[in-house]
């Protein structure tokens, strides 16, 4: 029986240590609220240059408003991830203000609880838009910006690209497309150095 390695009392391997995030600047889209803000605050804590994405500005500005005061560099950028020249314009403010962009987390996402029948065909399109579209758009950009230096790409799936419940038809298919998206994302660009999960 193999004996437990010094200072590890339950004999399981030592977490690796992650990679420094101190100085790497960060995107988070749908920084603003929930989810996305407790990674802004994550990522903040680490030591990251972080990025508060989001189509609410004034939220966004709270969000990075909080950050500062905590002594993390941040940037507000209001953005909807659905309009590609939006996105466009968040990577140049972002690298106008930082120098580079080395991760992005797509985070941001909408949903409209309603059973297919009753769900409009512009409900689909707005979500499908900001779910898929959006994380494609910021993927994009994001390969473009890290070209020359690697980084990475974070998107956020959910347990509802694994599983399904009733009145959310429009929510799971984009997240399965998310899910999609990132395997493909992964095996095509982890050859340039951009690791994609």
């Amino acid at each position: 029986m193999q004996q437990p390695s010094a200072g590890n009392e339950s004999g399981a391997q030592a977490a690796q240590p992650i990679e420094s995030l101190a100085k790497r600047v960060v995107v988070v889209t749908g920084g603003a609220s929930g989810l996305g803000a407790a990674t802004c605050a994550e990522l903040g804590a680490a030591g990251a240059r972080v990025v508060v994405a989001d189509l609410a500005a004034e939220r966004a500005q709270r969000c990075a408003s909080r950050l500062k005061e905590s002594g993390v560099e941040a940037l507000a950028a209001a953005v909807d991830v659905g309009d590609e020249e939006q996105v466009r314009r968040l990577f140049d403010t972002a690298i106008d203000r930082f120098g580079a962009v080395d991760a992005v987390v797509n985070s941001a996402a909408i949903d409209v609880t309603a059973p297919i029948a009753e769900l409009s065909a512009a409900d689909w399109e707005r979500i499908v838009r900001t779910n898929l579209n959006g994380v494609f758009l910021v993927a994009r950009r994001a390969c473009a910006a890290m070209r020359e230096r690697g980084g990475a790409i974070v998107n956020i799936a959910s347990t509802a690209s694994k599983r399904a419940w009733p009145n959310a038809s429009a929510y799971h298919a984009t997240k399965w497309g998310v899910l999609g998206l990132s395997h493909a994302l992964h095996t095509e660009l982890r050859p340039q150095g951009i690791k994609v999960c």
